[in-house]
């Protein structure tokens, strides 16, 4: 077994005894609930007394068990195009290559897939309900503030001096996909925001529904990995600080803990 083979058969049994804890965590909820209705005050208080137990041991929280069990209703999977033309964009004949980069960033945070369309730059994002009606909201959302802000920039260089409007765009385009990425490993990682509030809910478990995820786009549709585009190549440095530091201050605290019809807009 070489090395990759070992880790990720070390995360999925990890995540199958996780499975199993939050399972029994879910048992034992059903159970003081049970005993409640019962009016047996004492059997709910040690079912209760045992379930802080569990989530102390594994550091967990009821928002992840309730997260699970939104989950275990079986959501199933399906694919949703996204037509920028439903969203005041311009549809186009060609791929786009930094909207390729961020459906990449964003369906990485919410377990789905992205698939590309030919001679379009269309994407379709792939995964259960939940997951993909957040990821298609957060990418819908940032591709509309890049465009329209990245537009407005390059205008504005370019009128105040034209040669440092070269390439302004795209590398401000590609400083804004660099930051997003970066914010959301920091969320991954410490998913507890500076206002306390707690994100581990909003940006999904990668690990647990991936692979059904990547069955479902590889085995079931029988799609193929596309070929990537060639990476945008032009730098101006003014162009991706400008990029970068508008991502940086994109909210991602509103909504993400919301359905996707309760949420406000990212900016």
């Amino acid at each position: 077994m070489d090395y990759y083979s070992y880790i990720n058969e070390g995360i999925k049994k990890g995540n199958m005894i996780m499975d199993q804890i939050i399972e029994k965590i879910q048992k034992l909820q059903n159970h003081a609930m049970k005993s409640e209705e019962l009016g047996n005050e004492a059997e709910a208080q040690v079912f209760a007394a045992k379930i802080q137990e569990l989530l102390l041991r594994y550091e967990l929280s009821m928002d992840d068990i309730a997260v699970e069990k939104m989950v275990e209703m079986k959501e199933e999977i399906g694919s949703e195009r996204v037509r920028w033309e439903n969203y005041g964009l311009e549809s186009t004949q060609r791929r786009c290559n930094w909207i390729e980069m961020l459906a990449n960033i964003i369906t990485k945070a919410y377990a789905c897939k992205f698939l590309v369309h030919p001679c379009s730059n269309h994407i379709s994002i792939v995964g259960h309900k939940t997951n993909r009606e957040l990821a298609v909201y957060t990418f819908v959302s940032l591709v509309r503030a890049a465009d329209g802000l990245s537009t407005k920039a390059y205008q504005r260089v370019y009128a105040q001096n034209r040669n440092e409007a070269s390439g302004y765009r795209k590398s401000w385009l590609l400083g804004f996909c660099s930051k997003i990425q970066e914010r959301l490993q920091i969320l991954k990682n410490n998913p507890i925001a500076q206002d306390g509030t707690n994100l581990s809910t909003a940006l999904v478990r990668i690990d647990r529904k991936r692979e059904e995820v990547e069955n479902y786009v590889y085995i079931d549709m029988g799609c193929k990995k596309a070929h990537g585009l060639n990476h945008i190549s032009t730098h101006n440095r003014n162009g991706y600080r400008d990029g970068q530091e508008y991502a940086s201050k994109i909210s991602f605290t509103k909504g993400l803990n919301k359905t996707s019809h309760q949420m406000k807009a990212l900016n």
